[in-house]
């Protein structure tokens, strides 16, 4: 999630230890997404339900919500609400997602 980081810091100055930590946080997220994406990738979509049925596979719903989770923390770290900055934060999430 180095990447997200160094662009992020392209656009974004970041003024007390707590955006850091923030940051930081935003960092793991991203890193926990591409995680659950590898193991969606082997799994597949659908897993096996507890009849033997098929259903969609549980990381997808945890996926949604680290997804909000970030774009919470990218709109908390940017310096105007709906600005530039919270802009290119999602234009960078955006990116993100779709790899």
């Amino acid at each position: 999630m180095d990447d997200f980081r160094t662009a992020f810091l392209e656009h974004v100055v970041l003024d007390s230890p707590d955006e850091v930590r923030l940051l930081d946080l935003a960092c793991d997220t991203l890193a926990e997404i591409t995680k659950m994406r590898k193991q969606i990738q082997r799994d597949g979509f659908t897993v096996s339900g507890s009849k033997a049925q098929p259903v969609a596979h549980p990381l997808l719903k945890e996926i949604r919500a680290h997804q909000a989770e970030f774009a919470r923390i990218v709109k908390e770290l940017s310096p105007t609400r709906g600005g530039t900055a919270s802009r290119a934060g999602s234009a960078l999430a955006t990116r993100r997602w779709r790899q």
